[in-house]
């Protein structure tokens, strides 16, 4: 009977690895906690609890709260940006600019998506918070534009697109916040919404 082959020994990270791996725990633990405890309940040290790393790891990747919301920004744009990069164009150009509303307001209603409204509120009076959300807010803006631009090639370079899909987004912020309030007899703003977007999409001045 043969002996058995000798276990592997087990794989060392590199530092770089666990350096990726703490920094994603505590941007994670960054947004849920802005979801749950709000901002002024999201702290350093309640954010390395919640990732399960050191307070000192916490302070050596994001030394202050505000670096922590930073980062948490920057990746709520990098997850917004690869959803829409699997969005696949439907074959009806008619099609199009319903699918493009309906996929922007599926990600403005995710829930990591709380964090940026509670970070709008935060914005109105403390202007460190105002520059990140304005920058956060224009980036967001641009990607919609572009991804939109893709679904509807025909329609992009017409007067009036890049307002529209601003203005469609700025609709869907508004919504959320004021679904945020949970009054349940707003629950059909969407709907009245959309429509009211879609006629308002610029033509082709030739038809």
């Amino acid at each position: 009977m043969s002996s058995p082959e000798p276990a592997s020994p087990p794989t060392r990270r590199s530092h770089a690895e666990r350096r990726r791996t703490t920094q994603a725990q505590l941007i994670e633990a960054t947004i849920e906690s802005l979801v749950e405890d709000g901002w002024s309940g999201t702290t350093t040290r309640s954010v390395a609890q919640r990732a399960g790393v050191s307070q000192g790891a916490q302070q050596h990747y994001f030394p202050t709260k505000r670096a922590l919301v930073e980062a948490a920004l920057a990746s709520i744009l990098e997850e917004q940006q690869s959803l829409a990069a699997t969005w696949s164009i439907p074959d009806a150009a008619g099609e199009r600019a319903a699918f493009v509303l309906d996929k922007l307001w599926e990600i403005h209603c995710l829930p990591v998506n709380q964090a940026v409204q509670e970070l709008l509120t935060v914005a109105r009076t403390d202007p460190e918070t105002a520059d990140a959300m304005s920058r956060l807010v224009v980036e967001a803006e641009r990607q919609a534009v572009a991804a939109a631009g893709i679904v509807m090639a025909e329609a992009a370079g017409r007067p009036g697109f890049a307002e529209w899909v601003r203005t469609s987004v700025a609709t869907m912020r508004g919504l959320v916040g004021v679904a945020a309030v949970g009054d349940p007899s707003r629950s059909d703003l969407w709907p009245d919404a959309r429509a009211v977007l879609l006629r308002g999409l610029p033509r082709d001045e030739k038809s």
